[in-house]
């Protein structure tokens, strides 16, 4: 994988991927394009936005909290009932669905999976570890010099 003079690594099949190999944030970079607005009914009983997801993967997964998916009209154990998401990156939305296998209240984690292809102009997430620099589950992703994952 290499880079290109604006900071943003290119997978093989042309997805773009956020930058991770020093540790760094890249200057220039918009790590936002990678954000979704998770959409709810907020108090006041208006829709709108009640917590924030992350893309990590060039399938569509999505990470975001529990307590976050409480504040929608998703209900635990519904699986088959989508959540609604707006992409930073361009304004759209989209009706992702819980994954039962990775939604754990104690840890407060749930990953969401799109149902159709993840847009293009949204970038995927390198998810951080102490450990090591950075963590990929892009399907694309290749180890590297450039791009240590662990």
């Amino acid at each position: 994988m290499g880079y290109n003079k604006g900071g943003v690594s290119r997978s093989e099949g042309g997805r773009r991927v956020c930058p991770g190999g020093s540790g760094r944030m890249s200057e220039g970079f918009d790590w936002t394009t990678g954000v979704v607005a998770i959409i709810g009914r907020r108090k006041s009983g208006l829709r709108g936005p009640v917590g924030t997801g992350f893309v990590v993967s060039d399938d569509g997964l999505i990470v975001t909290c529990v307590h976050v998916l409480d504040q929608t009209e998703w209900h635990h154990g519904k699986w088959a009932d989508p959540v609604e998401v707006r992409f930073k990156a361009n304004g759209r939305y989209a009706h992702p669905l819980v994954v039962e296998k990775y939604f754990n209240r104690k840890l407060d984690l749930a990953i969401l999976a799109l149902q159709s292809e993840l847009p293009e102009d949204v970038v995927t997430l390198p998810l951080a570890n102490p450990m090591c620099r950075f963590y990929s589950i892009n399907k694309s992703a290749k180890r590297s010099d450039e791009t240590p994952f662990c």
